[in-house]
This record gives structure tokens, sequence and C-alpha cells, in this order.
């Protein structure tokens, strides 16, 4: 039998709230320059990154796509 740690997904689905709502805020600023600015669009891009790492990392470990 081995070892297997079960973490708890809450800190989880906090974090892809969190990302959802920095994605967002980077869009909004984003569209509000007129898209004109190559540092925001790295930011979202950021953004957009780090989101699907954890809604990823969700699916992995839930088995399922995390719903808010």
């Amino acid at each position: 039998m081995s070892n297997v740690t079960i973490y708890p997904l809450e800190e989880l689905e906090k974090q892809i709230r969190l990302s959802r709502i920095a994605l967002a805020e980077a869009r909004r600023v984003e569209e509000l320059d007129g898209f004109n600015d190559a540092l925001l669009s790295m930011e979202r891009t950021y953004c957009e990154g780090i989101l699907e790492g954890f809604e990823y990392a969700y699916l992995l470990m839930a088995g399922k796509h995390y719903v808010a």
C-alpha cells in the first residue's frame, strides 16, 4: 500500500478565484489603454497562464473542472 497524501482543494479553489479576478482586471486595464501597451498585454498573458495552471492542477487533483 502506498502512502498518498490528499491535499484539500479549498486553497486551490481560492487561487483560481483570485486568478480569475486578476485576469479580468488585466483585460479591463488593457482594453482601457486601447491595446497599445505591450507590457499590459504581457501582464494579461501572464495572468492567463497562471489561471490555466491552477485550473489544470485542479483538474488533475479533483478529476473535474472547477466551476465557480
